[in-house]
């Protein structure tokens, strides 16, 4: 029996275990908003790309290839 904790000691050791679990909660939340911010930051930056390319293909003579594929996603 000279194992077994005491109440004191096991309340303890409850409270402890329970601030740190509450503590990563906080902290996946907030990871799940900074990684939502990021996604959303990306996909403006990808538009706005997509966007400028857009124009430099508009600008380019009709027989170049770049003017032939406006408009189609180039792999």
């Amino acid at each position: 029996m000279a194992n077994v904790k005491s109440l004191a000691e096991a309340e303890k050791d409850l409270l402890a275990a329970k601030t740190a679990y509450e503590e990563a909660e906080r902290k996946a939340s907030w990871a799940r908003s900074a990684e939502t911010d990021a996604l959303n930051g990306l996909n403006a930056a990808q538009k706005a790309f997509d966007a400028v390319l857009a124009e430099v293909r508009k600008s380019m003579p009709g027989a170049s290839d770049w003017r032939a594929t406006a408009g189609r996603s180039v792999a």
